[in-house]
């Protein structure tokens, strides 16, 4: 993807997550230069590295952390700290300040080296069913008679278990 952030998820009426403008930035042509959306772009891009899977799970951690910290963050301040600091020091996020389920699978995504990284959004996707104590879901594979995200149907369970950890009420915003 490139530029993962919260402006680039939808939530649809249903409350399943899309991700838009997939691909956009690398279509583009500015590939050779660091991509994404301060604070979401992952160490290796601020040096000049391509986008990877490993930097879309780190840019997809950094909008969880925040989310689940009830975070944002000044951009100037932290590009002043990061990637010198880890991203949930140059955030302000203490550690304390994520569930205590979150805090294993989101350091692992965040790690500053992309080799340390799960290897996939699927191993990511086991690490968080783990830590919630969930029966892990083998994804569906995509067929012409099944959408391809046909796997994240019917996660009412994992909902619940993240809304009842939240610090406070979950909104939801939409932007015109």
């Amino acid at each position: 993807h490139g530029d993962l952030s919260p402006d680039n998820v939808l939530v649809d009426e249903g409350g399943e997550a899309w991700i838009t403008d997939f691909g956009l930035a690398v279509a583009s042509g500015v590939a050779d230069r660091a991509l994404g959306t301060p604070p979401y772009v992952a160490p290796e891009l601020l040096v000049g590295g391509a986008p990877t899977a490993a930097s879309d799970l780190f840019a997809l951690a950094a909008v969880a952390a925040l989310l689940l910290a009830r975070r944002t963050v000044d951009v100037r301040a932290f590009l002043g700290r990061f990637p010198a600091e880890s991203f949930l020091d140059a955030a302000g996020i203490p550690p304390g300040d994520l569930p205590e389920w979150a805090r294993a699978p989101l350091g692992a995504c965040l790690a500053r080296d992309p080799g340390r990284r799960p290897t996939s959004a699927v191993a990511f996707a086991r690490e968080l069913e783990a830590a919630l104590g969930l029966t892990p879901r083998r994804p569906a594979v995509a067929s012409s008679a099944a959408p391809p995200f046909d796997h994240l149907a019917g996660r009412a369970e994992l909902v619940d278990r993240v809304a009842a950890q939240a610090r406070g009420p979950v909104v939801l915003e939409t932007r015109d």
